[in-house]
């Protein structure tokens, strides 16, 4: 759902392209930038002044260049996952041909167009494979579940699930987030943050009971987490505006997805949807462990794992 990229260093140097091409990506656009290779952001900048010289940016334009890359919201656009090899005997373009696994868009300078590779002169935002859904209806099993966010998550250090009705003992819900932590764990990556939020009763009449609920995930999913991974368990009752916790949600820190029904396995499909940067922000400030509202009673309402 969300397209990992490669773009040519020389062309997002050129102004014209950066110009064009700088809002479309990021999560919210459905396209991640890969750092390919890794030092992209500096070849990048080297060539926009190198452009200066040959009067095709001018300072300004180069400067403006720069000072983007270097931006937080400009991190929020790359996708630093790694892990392709790249063989700097070969041009960057048979590098990201070659590269494994294959990017869903390659961004080239000039005008050829083929398969996943367009040429920057020739490129039409309105056709594939540059053009990108940002919502999609999705299978609900795990496998489809986490592919909607993969490229997002693989390339993210915080993780946060909101999901009301999750319960640990439940496999519609266990199963999913224990195959995320497959995923994950297959990069060699280990999250920073890894949370889930859910509420303290499902349903009216309901009792939340500390104990109980801690034998659920250790005895259910803790034994899945992978050595020296941690989790923070987060039990809600009301949001700090005295609403209830509705919406499904995967959060990261580059950006987030609505799941209409949830990320619990179950019958037929789920709509899932890419979060605008004004709602991302307001969500991923509100469910945070490190700064609960001031009335949230962590001693009895957080549970802290680690595996």
């Amino acid at each position: 759902m969300i397209a990992d990229c490669a773009i040519e260093p020389e062309v997002f140097a050129t102004w014209r392209h950066f110009q064009s091409l700088y809002e479309d990506f990021g999560v919210p656009r459905g396209r991640l930038i890969s750092k390919f290779p890794s030092k992209w952001i500096k070849r990048v900048a080297e060539h926009s002044r190198e452009l200066v010289q040959q009067g095709i940016n001018t300072e300004m334009q180069a400067a403006k260049i720069e000072e983007r890359l270097r931006s937080d919201r400009f991190k929020r656009k790359l996708n630093s996952q790694g892990g392709r090899v790249y063989d700097p005997v070969q041009s960057w373009i048979d590098n990201a041909e070659d590269a494994t696994p294959p990017f869903d868009l390659i961004i080239t300078s000039g005008s050829m167009n083929s398969g996943n590779r367009v040429g920057a002169d020739l490129l039409l935002k309105d056709e594939e494979p540059f053009k990108r859904a940002h919502q999609s209806l999705i299978t609900r099993n795990k496998e489809q579940l986490i592919a909607a966010a993969s490229t997002v998550v693989l390339g993210s250090e915080h993780i946060v699930i909101i999901d009301p009705n999750f319960r640990a003992d439940e496999p519609r819900f266990g199963d999913t987030v224990k195959h995320l932590l497959s995923v994950i764990q297959s990069t060699g990556r280990t999250p920073k943050r890894l949370e889930i939020h859910t509420n303290r009763i499902r349903r009216q009449g309901d009792i939340f009971n500390r104990n109980p609920h801690l034998s659920q995930w250790e005895g259910h999913l803790i034994p899945y987490l992978p050595s020296g991974w941690k989790l923070s368990v987060c039990y809600w009752d009301n949001l700090p505006d005295g609403g209830k916790s509705h919406a499904r949600f995967i959060l990261t820190d580059l950006g987030g997805l609505h799941y209409d029904h949830g990320i619990d396995e179950g019958d037929g499909q789920t709509l899932v949807t890419l979060l605008d940067d004004h709602v991302w922000e307001t969500l991923y400030s509100l469910y945070d462990s490190r700064a609960l509202p001031a009335n949230f009673d962590v001693a009895q309402h957080v549970m802290d794992f680690e595996g």
